[in-house]
């Protein structure tokens, strides 16, 4: 949580940065993600699995901002990605193939920065780069022989990414843009499963 804290003074001093010649403005953005996701499980003794699944989610965000500079801080959520996980367990008795259902559940909060590059063309659009750390809460589930196990954790994330912003109306803008985001180890029992996602993002963002 330090290097949140850290993090989130730093993105506010940036904001601050010509503040005294360039009016601070503030701003709201709902956004709808379509997230591609590829959590890698690690089971104690060494085998791997990778687990793949194509899921909506959403965010909303208020953020501050100053010249080319934004700072926000963003919460969101992704609905339930489901796989199945195909292998072999040791029963005490002999080896036995096994097919699981499984279930991952996300959802956290970030502190995001951007600049937004100055573009020297005729049409509104300003492409921009962006970068955020924050804090996710996983929490993962499978069904087999009957039962149902869950398991659940928390910790630091980050993401990078890049988009472009349409200004379509005073004071609104339409944001497109791609994001890699690490969602930190989901951990149980000396099992692992980092979480990956690729999100491609749709905000509409109001100034005010």
């Amino acid at each position: 949580m330090k290097k949140l804290l850290l993090f989130a003074t730093a993105l506010m001093a940036l904001t601050s940065v010509g503040a005294n010649a360039t009016e601070l403005k503030q701003y709201v953005t709902p956004r709808f993600n379509y997230n591609f996701m590829k959590p890698e499980y690690k089971a104690e003794g060494g085998d791997t699995w990778n687990f793949k699944d194509q899921v909506v989610g959403g965010a909303i965000a208020y953020g501050l901002k100053v010249s080319d500079f934004r700072a926000e801080i963003e919460g969101f959520y992704n609905a339930k990605a489901k796989d199945t996980l195909n292998g072999f367990i040791d029963d005490g008795i002999g080896i036995i193939p096994i097919s699981a259902p499984v279930e991952i559940k996300t959802k956290g909060l970030f502190l995001n920065g951007y600049w937004d590059i100055p573009a020297d063309i005729k049409i509104p659009v300003k492409p921009y780069i962006g970068a955020g750390m924050g804090y996710a809460w996983k929490e993962a589930g499978f069904t087999a022989f009957g039962e149902k196990y869950t398991a659940k954790d928390k910790g630091l994330a980050w993401n990078v990414g890049l988009g472009a912003s349409y200004e379509f109306k005073q004071n609104w803008n339409l944001d497109f843009g791609y994001r890699y985001e690490d969602l930190g180890d989901l951990k149980d029992d000396g099992d692992k499963t980092k979480i990956q996602n690729h999100k491609i993002t749709l905000g509409l963002r109001y100034t005010f």
